[in-house]
């Protein structure tokens, strides 16, 4: 089952982190079609929010993983490099 997730941009705080980067950002990352990338569904923008639809990942950020382990293995750290 196909879960999603929406997250809320307010605009102030999108406007404070340059609207030219924010929008390059969703312009990219609607290229992703690929299974190790959270896919981006939909972006509604009003005048005062941004709403983005994404892939919902029960699993977590690879970040916070790094971060839970410390450090990787070299054997792990590549095939996480591999696949993305």
């Amino acid at each position: 089952m196909l879960q999603l997730i929406l997250g809320q941009l307010n605009m102030l705080i999108f406007f404070f982190l340059q609207s030219v980067a924010v929008r390059r950002e969703i312009k990219i990352l609607r290229l992703f079609m690929h299974h190790h990338i959270i896919r981006l569904y939909e972006v509604v923008e009003t005048p005062t929010d941004i709403y983005v639809v994404m892939e919902y990942v029960k699993s977590g950020e690879l970040f916070d993983y790094i971060v839970e382990k410390g450090r990787l293995q070299e054997d792990e750290a590549r095939s996480f490099f591999q696949q993305v």
